[in-house]
């Protein structure tokens, strides 16, 4: 082999060792591992021997193509890769369906480069000439690559025509049949509309008569493919008009000539309102007769549908409220009153777009729950009365909140809370009374939610006397959390303990897997009973979550330190004895959590490991001391790969800990960083050279002198050993404060002068970021740290901090092109590469004509699989909001806890679980301030529309976070990254 196939094959196989590691755990059995070394072998040139993959076997190695450099840059590896994949298995018929390695090489390989092809490149054409060499002609190669991708644009996003267009009109004007036939095959009509009409216009026209643009299927004989004709109203509306209207008039599919009214509608509103109306009229009785009519439910579809098998009447309804509002009032109402199957979406349009005159068409959607109905059903049923005045039908919303269903009830419940009128007071507070343990229980969930004064003061019977557990803890944790418990003295705690025992609460021992226990004792020396020691395992017994009880809570701080803490040691020692860290010793738990010292922080790091424990993991958070965070820590980088779940809980539990501690998750994590024993961050290792890390962010060192050499000469296998080690920490700790630096960034964290001198000037590793990165001093001057530890600004001129200036990260959007700019020049100087995206960060401002809006519709309608939204959405640090009928995601959200603002954006088509390849997509998007929506209430409380009054209206949104999140979307949707 070469020396320079030798040295290309090192630098590719050490670009790749990732790539092919996750290869490697795809296979199935040991001949498929061997195969992909053989593979990797003939790739490497290692062997000349050509692997003979069967056809079966094309979905196990079909990702190879994904290993191949943009086609510019190809060399002889990549010719082999391609001699393999090209070999009788790139694209051949299998039954009525083409298999083969043509769908990720087009796809994932080829697809992204075309996205970012530029005017004068020629991908395509270089493409089909490697092809070419294997027999494929074009006609099969234009055919694969149709096949492969989604009605891809011939058009680059400045309207050129890209390199796949210049073939399409290459072959059209060589064999116009031939093309035409193809592109029609594959679906791809539409973007050769687009092509022609930018390109060829004179071509489109000639070309429009021969086009297939009707087609026959059982409801009708002249189905219209309408979506051809919107593509031609795009183009100029003015000229095809006419053609448009001649083939709707000319169609006999109800349903097709109301899609064109809606393009032509769309194009021309004035002109085409009156017409789209009349057709609407006919539309909706013509649905609910076949939705009546069906015992198997029809299927209505409506642009643009997003799933095959998916009814979308509820979406044409949402269309008709949106924008003929007066004219179909009358027909809207009467659609819900003769429909046979009504449908809670069409009702929340309805309701929606009129509001108090629709409140007996939200009476009926809640009339219809039945007692399986989910959850999720119910809870966005009674959120169409938000905003209306139901007062009329308050009996049968408290029928309702006195259901034996618990979900049902509460909701119902909330909803009343939410209006707290006077005769809702009173009657919940007359049903507190009641025989009925439902009704007590309604009565008393309404006024744990009203919170006023008189509403808490009413709960205090139910505290001292209830004594179903479900109905009392209720009033227990709206009482408590609005009184001072941290003025609670022991003869409150007794008091307490006295009246559990009045209710029989304590007659029952504590359970066997607790053991025999020492003492416990009160602050004061007294000794604490066995019936007060068993009302602290009753209270964490009644206490749902592993969570501390909040009528207990105060009775922990009361008891003596030490004796807590021998106590905590003994039940642990028995729990694990017994039983182990398992769901049934529960009520353990937060004893151990509340009353442990650092004996117990060890061992449960260990099971946390060991044993995958979530149990474990909460208990630590429980603990809240700095070293139960380091314990966190380790268990975090424990599964950084496996088992998910139990780094969830850690990470969970070590934010539980910074909020007990008054720190941010990030501000916890960087407290936590090594220091390496660096003194003037720097250390002397051999007694011959310092070591110190450089603004590369690598270990580097100097002689005694403070001349900087290379390495370590004669090093011994100690200072080896010590090195590699320093090597991964550092690795690892950089990785975790790219995460807060990143977090810091976008919320604009600030930080005092002396705080941020402590830090950045003095930590090892704070210190070399520092110097990767550009700072601001009260929104005025911008500066870098030096490696001497000077701040300089962007003239290289010298400025000090004073205490009580105010030091952020500069975000681009807050800065002048001159200055950044400037930046960028000194870190290229340097050589020095920033530890997160800074300077280069893609910036989105708010345009002018959304800066009233509080929904934004930026992205609806954007697609993209399921699969890909979650894991992105997942890694920029969105979450799941509310989740509806059968498992659906309704929302996701993202918090900017520092600023305080929440962003939340709509989704469809999405599920909890599986579901990947399926096309999701995202609604509207709108800011509130943190905390204002629960999507994990009883109460479906997402904003309903623009006026709701916890939207932030976009102008007020601060432009970084409006930018960031706007951004992360972007990068979400983006269907190349």
């Amino acid at each position: 082999m070469h020396e320079d196939t030798i040295e290309l094959v090192t630098k590719r196989k050490k670009q790749w060792v990732d790539v092919v590691h996750d290869f490697y755990k795809r296979m199935y059995n040991e001949r498929d591992i061997e195969s992909l070394e053989n593979i990797l072998k003939f790739i490497f040139g290692e062997s000349d021997e050509l692997p003979q993959i069967t056809k079966l076997k094309v979905d196990t190695f079909n990702h190879l193509s994904t290993l191949l450099n943009p086609i510019q840059e190809w060399r002889v590896i990549d010719q082999r890769l391609l001699v393999f994949i090209c070999n009788d298995t790139f694209f051949y018929k299998k039954g009525t369906q083409f298999d083969g390695y043509y769908e990720v090489f087009f796809r994932e390989w080829f697809l992204p480069q075309l996205k970012t092809e530029k005017e004068g490149e020629d991908l395509f054409g270089l493409t089909l000439k490697e092809l070419d060499h294997f027999n494929i002609d074009i006609w099969t190669a234009l055919s694969a690559y149709l096949n492969a991708t989604k009605q891809v644009s011939f058009l680059r996003e400045d309207k050129s025509v890209n390199s796949v267009g210049e073939i399409i009109l290459k072959l059209i004007k060589e064999n116009q049949t031939r093309t035409i036939q193809l592109l029609d095959n594959e679906n791809y009509i539409k973007p050769l509309i687009s092509l022609l009409g930018t390109a060829q216009q004179s071509l489109l026209d000639t070309l429009l008569e021969n086009l297939p643009l009707y087609y026959t299927r059982k409801e009708a004989q002249k189905h219209i493919r309408f979506s051809w004709l919107e593509e031609l109203c795009k183009i100029n509306l003015k000229k095809f008009e006419s053609f448009v209207v001649e083939k709707m008039e000319g169609s006999d599919c109800i349903i097709c000539v109301m899609e064109c009214y809606r393009i032509l509608f769309a194009n021309a509103r004035k002109k085409y309102r009156k017409p789209t109306v009349i057709h609407i009229k006919k539309m909706l009785p013509y649905i609910l007769e076949r939705k009546n009519s069906s015992e198997d439910g029809y299927t209505f579809n409506w642009s643009p549908a997003t799933e095959l098998f998916r009814d979308d009447t509820p979406k044409f309804i949402g269309w008709v409220c949106k924008y003929f509002r007066k004219e179909m009032k009358t027909e809207l109402f009467s659609y819900v009153k003769e429909t046979k199957q009504l449908n809670l979406e069409i009702v929340s349009h309805i309701v929606g777009c009129y509001k108090q005159s629709a409140i007996e068409i939200a009476i009926e959607a809640i009339m219809n729950i039945k007692d399986n109905t989910p959850i999720a059903h119910y809870k966005e049923a009674f959120a169409l009365l938000e905003g209306l005045d139901f007062s009329k039908y308050n009996d049968l919303v408290w029928e309702i909140a006195c259901s034996e269903y618990q979900d049902l009830a509460d909701t119902a419940a909330s909803l009343l809370s939410r209006y707290p009128t006077e005769d809702i007071f009173y009657k919940a507070k007359e049903l507190t009374l009641s025989e009925k343990k439902e009704e007590r229980r309604a009565g008393v969930y309404v006024l744990s939610q009203i919170r006023c004064e008189e509403a808490i003061a009413s709960l205090q019977p139910i505290v001292e006397k209830e004594g179903l557990e479900d109905v009392r803890n209720i009033a227990v944790r709206s009482f408590y959390s609005h009184k001072n418990q941290s003025k609670v003295s022991i003869e409150d705690i007794k008091k307490r303990i006295s009246l559990a025992s009045l209710r029989g609460k304590l007659e029952k021992p504590i359970a066997e897997w607790a053991g025999e226990l020492p003492e416990l004792q009160w602050k004061d020396g007294t000794t604490v009973s066995k019936t007060e020691l068993n009302y602290l395992f009753y209270r964490q017994i009644s206490s749902k979550k592993i969570n501390v009880d909040i009528e207990a809570e105060p009775m922990y701080t009361l008891l003596d330190q030490k004796k807590g803490a021998d106590f905590a040691y003994a039940l642990f020692q028995n729990m694990i004895k017994n039983t182990g860290i398992k769901a049934v010793t529960k009520p353990g738990f937060a004893i151990l959590g509340k009353l442990g010292d650092q004996r117990l922080v060890m061992p449960l790091q260990n099971i946390a490991i060991q044993d995958k424990n979530l149990n474990a993991c909460a208990i630590l958070g429980i603990l809240g001391t700095y070293k139960a965070a380091l314990a966190l820590e380790k268990v975090i980088q424990h599964f950084n790969v496996e088992y998910l779940n139990v780094r969830g809980a850690a990470e969970e539990a070590f934010e539980s800990i910074a909020e007990q501690l008054g720190l941010t998750y990030f501000e916890l994590k960087d407290n936590m960083m090594p220091d390496f024993d660096f003194i003037n961050k720097e250390k002397v290792i051999s007694n011959r050279y310092i070591i110190f890390i450089s603004p590369q962010l690598k270990f580097s060192f100097k002689n005694l002198q403070g001349k900087q050499v290379k390495s370590i000469t004669k090093a011994s296998e100690d200072i080896k050993k010590m090195l590699k080690n320093l090597n991964t920490t550092l690795k690892q700790t950089i990785q975790h404060f790219r995460h807060s630096l990143e977090n810091y960034l976008v919320i604009q964290r600030f930080w005092k002068g002396k705080d941020w001198k402590k830090f950045f000037l003095n930590h090892p590793i704070a210190f070399a970021c520092g110097q990767t990165l550009i700072w601001q001093q009260n929104n005025e001057s911008t500066f870098t740290i030096t490696a001497s530890g000077e701040l300089k600004n962007h003239k290289q001129q010298s400025l000090d901090i004073n205490h009580n200036d105010q030091i952020r990260l500069v975000h681009p959007i807050l800065i002048g092109a001159k200055i950044k700019m400037k930046w960028k020049e000194y870190f290229e100087t340097q050589k020095i590469i920033p530890v997160i995206q800074q300077l280069d960060r893609d910036i989105i401002q708010l345009p002018k004509k959304l800066y009233k809006v509080t929904l934004s519709r930026s992205f609806e309608d954007r697609t993209l699989p399921a699969g890909k939204f979650k894991n992105r959405a997942q890694k920029r640090g969105w979450k799941k909001g509310s989740i509806g009928d059968g498992g659906s995601i309704l929302s996701y959200k993202k918090a900017f806890k520092e600023g305080r603002i929440e962003v939340f954006v709509e989704t469809d088509n999405l599920q909890t679980q599986g579901i990947f390849d399926e096309e999701m997509v995202l609604g509207k998007c709108f800011f509130t301030p943190l905390g204002f929506v629960q999507t994990d209430s009883f109460w479906f409380s997402e904003p309903r529309n623009e006026t709701d009054n916890r939207l932030i209206t976009l102008r007020d949104v601060p432009k970084v976070i409006y930018s960031e999140a706007m951004n992360d979307l972007k990068e979400i949707m983006n269907d190349v990254s």
